[in-house]
C-alpha cells in the first residue's frame, strides 16, 4: 500500500475515491493470498510438528494461524493507511 501512495493522492485530488475505499479494496483483495500461504504453512507444519492427529485440531489450528493473519494484516494495512492519510493532510 505504501507504494501507492502517489495513485492514491492523485485520485484523491481528482475526487475518484476515498482512503476507506482503496483499504478495503487492498484487503480484500490480499485475502485468497493469505489464506494459501496460511494453508501451505499449516499443511507442512502441523505433521512435521507431531501435533494431535486428529481432523478437528487441525482445523482448529488451521482456522486460528488463519484468524492471526488476517487480524496482523487489517493492523499492518490500518497503519500504512493513517500514515498515507496523515501525510495527505500535510500536504493540503
Amino acid at each position: 500500500m505504501a507504494d501507492d501512495e502517489g495513485v492514491i493522492r492523485r485520485e484523491r485530488m481528482a475526487g475518484i475515491y476515498r482512503l476507506s475505499a482503496y483499504f478495503l479494496a487492498v484487503c480484500s483483495t490480499e485475502i485468497p493470498i493469505v489464506i494459501i500461504i496460511v494453508t501451505m504453512l499449516v499443511i507442512i507444519t502441523y505433521w512435521m510438528a507431531m501435533l494431535m492427529p486428529a481432523v478437528i485440531n487441525f482445523i482448529a489450528h488451521w482456522f486460528t494461524l488463519l484468524l492471526f493473519a488476517f487480524a496482523g494484516q487489517v493492523v499492518l494495512e490500518t497503519t500504512t493507511a493513517v500514515q498515507i492519510q496523515h501525510k495527505l493532510l500535510l500536504l493540503d
